[in-house]
């Protein structure tokens, strides 16, 4: 009882660990486009109830798009409509402003909508894990090993849509695995299976697309149902039809501003058409895939933990497993977000940040280990040393 109660005590510490990270560490500055192209939107929305943010702070002109003559952020909207509804009585109510309190604005959104959000997606991650019928121990270390041993915990400080993305996806796994071990409410744990990975979807667009396809064919490997699919895409229609109302409103067309490169073609433009991005770092997209993965800015690099969850992985596609769909998901997630960076946004790769790209995806590399020990496999404990 008493090692019980310890490994619920630490999985409690791994599960808050980023949350009081974030709240001790959150940055106070905007410091880079990305983050700062979402907090004008934040501030455009409440103070100017647009989307358009001409009239914000803009302190990085970079990740914007200019459209009949205004500028906007070429972000998903939905972080920054939600951020908005933070902002909305900060304003009214405590009279903060971005132009008087932007230092301490800035630390309460990334606590609010990364911090907060990181741990409850450890969270699910620790109840996937007992759905797997792992021991109190072995889910307390994988936990812990997520939260501590990979990227997620230096981007708890800082503003971003990955952390929002991965906690989805995280939430429709524990959805999809509910739906496997409880046949009677299988079709409400599709649907909302569906509805979070749509929600991921519209967090981050290449890793919540390809989770989002992914964890369909899942929910009818298992069930082999039609009806269980037909719930899965109904839940997913709401967070869709969201997803392509917001993008109407920000531009009057339904396609993502990445799909118009034309946006980004005006005077004084940084990206120009991502011209500015193109560096010589891979020249093929082999190349590419070599150093979002391996190289410059990898995400093995700096997480080289994954790398058993990668191994974990291509073993069990090998063999008749329960979790075989799921790791076939996880590989062809990773391998269709790759892809989709390296081929249309040349030198990205190489030249901005891969890693954090493939941030969402984390959970489906930590997983694996511990679920190889489930199937009658040890885990490979170094992996622990080698998350330092």
């Amino acid at each position: 009882m008493s090692t019980t109660n310890g490994c619920r005590r630490w999985l409690w510490v791994a599960c808050l660990l980023p949350l009081i990270v974030s709240v001790l560490f959150a940055r106070h500055k905007v410091d880079s486009p990305n983050v700062s192209s979402r907090m004008d939107t934040i501030q455009s929305l409440v103070e100017q109830h647009s989307f358009g943010i001409d009239g914000s702070l803009n302190e990085y002109m970079v990740d914007v798009v200019k459209i009949d003559g205004r500028f906007y952020s070429d972000k998903p909207p939905l972080l920054s409509v939600l951020g908005a509804g933070v902002y909305l009585p900060l304003h009214a109510i405590a009279s903060l402003s971005f132009e008087r309190h932007a230092p301490w604005l800035y630390p309460i959104l990334t606590v609010l909508l990364v911090g907060v959000p990181l741990s409850v997606g450890l969270w699910l991650l620790a109840r996937c894990l007992v759905l797997a019928g792992l021991s109190p121990r072995d889910t307390t270390t994988i936990t812990f090993l997520t939260a501590a041993g990979t990227l997620f915990l230096p981007y708890a400080v800082t503003f971003n849509n990955h952390v929002a993305a991965a906690t989805a996806i995280t939430a429709a796994l524990y959805c999809v695995l509910r739906a496997e071990s409880d046949p009677e409410r299988a079709r409400r744990w599709s649907a909302a299976a569906g509805s979070l990975a749509a929600g991921a979807f519209n967090f981050d667009l290449a890793p919540g697309g390809a989770v989002l396809l992914g964890f369909a064919a899942v929910v009818l490997w298992h069930r082999k149902r039609l009806g269980d699919l037909v719930a899965y895409g109904a839940g997913a229609a709401g967070p869709m039809a969201l997803y392509f109302y917001l993008n109407w409103l920000v531009t009057g067309d339904l396609a993502p501003i990445y799909l118009h490169p034309e946006w980004y073609e005006y005077d004084g433009s940084v990206l120009r058409s991502y011209d500015a991005l193109k560096q010589p770092y891979a020249a093929t997209i082999p190349g590419q895939y070599f150093h979002m993965l391996f190289g410059y800015r990898g995400i093995f690099v700096y997480s080289p933990v994954l790398l058993f969850g990668l191994w974990e992985a291509l073993r069990q596609t090998a063999k008749r497993e329960r979790y075989k769909p799921h790791a076939i998901v996880a590989l062809a997630a990773t391998v269709v977000v790759v892809g989709a960076y390296a081929a249309q946004t040349p030198g990205m790769a190489g030249g901005s940040y891969g890693m954090r790209w493939l941030l969402p995806m984390t959970q489906f590399w930590t997983i694996w280990p511990t679920l190889a020990r489930r199937s009658g496999r040890p885990p490979r404990r170094r992996s622990i040393g080698l998350s330092n």
